[in-house]
């Protein structure tokens, strides 16, 4: 017997123990679960490191996104921002904005709406902003070569 298949691993269906799984099964179960185990290991890891490449991006004033940070043969981490707009108060918007803006925000707030909300030169976008939150989320991907 292998000493990964050392553990009784118990068959169970519906809460009731139906016998013990072979070697070859019981094998595979093990090597699942330890597996699973050090990727969730390597899960918190990789988190950690992101977050030390967030700090070392903002410490070093690097603001422009999308951004990528390429490692030659190795493959990239990228951090880009998306934006997202929350209507706080509908009514106010509509009263500011005129029912057009309801154009704008049938299936979500629309470019153009974006555009004026962003612009410190509109003088709509400014009103609009009494109204709506900007969400802004930044994530970070990692792409590796292999």
């Amino acid at each position: 017997m292998s000493a990964v298949a050392e553990r009784m691993v118990e068959i169970q269906v519906e809460g009731k123990t139906m016998g013990l799984a072979k070697e070859d099964l019981a094998g595979a179960v093990v090597k699942a679960l330890e597996l699973k185990r050090q990727i969730k290991t390597l899960e918190a890891e990789l988190d950690k490191a992101l977050a030390d490449v967030r700090f070392g991006v903002n410490q070093a004033g690097l603001k422009d996104r999308p951004l990528h940070l390429t490692v030659e043969g190795m493959g990239k981490v990228s951090i880009s921002e998306t934006q997202s707009v929350r209507i706080d108060n509908l009514r106010g918007l509509v009263e500011v904005a005129g029912l057009p803006v309801l154009d704008m925000v049938s299936a979500g707030p629309r470019k153009e709406m974006m555009g004026m909300l962003l612009s410190a030169d509109s003088a709509l976008g400014n009103k609009m902003r009494e109204f709506c939150s900007i969400e802004r989320r930044e994530s970070v991907s990692v792409r590796v070569k292999m």
